[in-house]
């Protein structure tokens, strides 16, 4: 008796031991409800994806959940028949379709300007320059038999590539921005152009870029194109070496036709050896006869070249794209818009609307480390 006395106390001091433990542990209780993790806001169960399912819910057979329900009393039974919640589908269902047409209407008020021609012109542009104003283009579409306006253009001078009229300067970083939120709806809207960056910061005249003022100059061939690649791209090919005409028998010199011979080789290989040379030889000519003729590459685009020969690089868009842009509401109306204009003659003169500053440095070298 008194040994059963003993175990009974050790037992009640074990049990006591855990009742001090548990109330000096850090830890929380568990909640009362086992299934609050998995029950959504109708007392249903919770939708998830099927990983989440098989990491976070458990069948349990129903004497299991006997037991638990009487350790934990409030918590609410779910049946495996009956599913997840239908009406936490239906509201997921309405808030993604709700969304889906929220995107999509807010696509089709951001294009709404590109119904505007004029406006898809300047979008779907990539060379910087409106190509229907040029004056090589003017002349190949010109069937009328009327003089060329190059011709009347004085010798002394590269003549301008653009026909008369009046062109707006835009940065093309904006141009790059505005292109990009029509086309995916990023950031925000644009707000203008901001043209107040082509003017000096000294003398508030006009910073023209280098590469502006070349081709308007006739001096490049292409807006976007750096001056010095222009010119290297320019320069005569260098001149071919010349091959020895087709037909003519190719001999072997003298020396190698002496090792050969050491080597064990008899006339009637040395003569095959020599008609495989010139059947080679021939082939190569007619190769080089029948290739095409490799274009010139007047220039091209280089953003590197443009952005260190720059101090911004800019594009050129008609005065009709112009008021198009504004009046089709590409940006917001409540902020100004400034905008720096180039005028072109018909005798191919040009000129700017702001004067230009010949003091400050246009090009980008100012803006690199050395």
């Amino acid at each position: 008796h008194h040994q059963q006395q003993q175990h009974n106390n050790k037992k009640l001091s074990k049990k006591q031991e855990r009742q001090r433990q548990r109330r000096l542990s850090d830890v929380s209780p568990p909640w009362p409800n086992a299934n609050s993790d998995i029950v959504c806001e109708h007392h249903k169960l919770q939708r998830c994806s099927a990983k989440a399912a098989r990491s976070r819910r458990k069948l349990m057979d129903k004497q299991a959940w006997r037991v638990l329900r009487k350790l934990y009393p409030d918590s609410t039974q779910l049946e495996s028949v009956s599913g997840e919640c239908l009406q936490c589908l239906m509201e997921t269902e309405t808030a993604r379709k709700t969304e889906q047409d929220r995107l999509e209407q807010e696509k089709l008020e951001r294009k709404k300007p590109l119904a505007n021609p004029s406006v898809r012109r300047f979008y779907t542009r990539t060379k910087g320059v409106p190509t229907e104003c040029l004056v090589d283009n003017n002349i190949n579409n010109n069937n009328s038999g009327t003089p060329s306006l190059m011709a009347s253009l004085p010798r002394s001078r590269p003549a301008c590539p653009l026909i008369s009229g009046t062109y707006v300067i835009l940065p093309r970083a904006w141009c790059h921005q505005w292109r990009r939120y029509m086309k995916t709806g990023e950031g925000s809207m644009p707000l203008p152009p901001e043209s107040s960056a082509l003017l000096c910061d000294a003398h508030k005249l006009a910073l023209l870029p280098p590469h502006l003022e070349a081709f308007l100059s006739g001096e490049t061939s292409q807006l976007l194109a750096s001056v010095k690649q222009d010119v290297v791209a320019s320069s005569p090919a260098p001149p071919t070496t010349p091959t020895a005409p087709v037909g003519v028998r190719p001999t072997l010199d003298l020396n190698m036709v002496n090792s050969l011979m050491a080597a064990g080789i008899s006339p009637n290989e040395l003569a095959s050896q020599q008609m495989a040379m010139l059947r080679l030889q021939e082939g190569q000519q007619q190769h080089i006869a029948a290739a095409p003729a490799t274009p010139r590459r007047d220039s091209f685009c280089n953003n590197e070249l443009l952005d260190r020969e720059n101090h911004v690089v800019v594009e050129l868009v008609t005065q009709e794209e112009w008021m198009a842009l504004k009046e089709t509401g590409c940006w917001p109306k409540q902020f100004s818009d400034y905008s720096v204009t180039v005028n072109v003659d018909k005798n191919g003169s040009f000129g700017f609307s702001t004067l230009p500053c010949r003091d400050c440095d246009a090009s980008g070298l100012r803006f690199t480390s050395c």
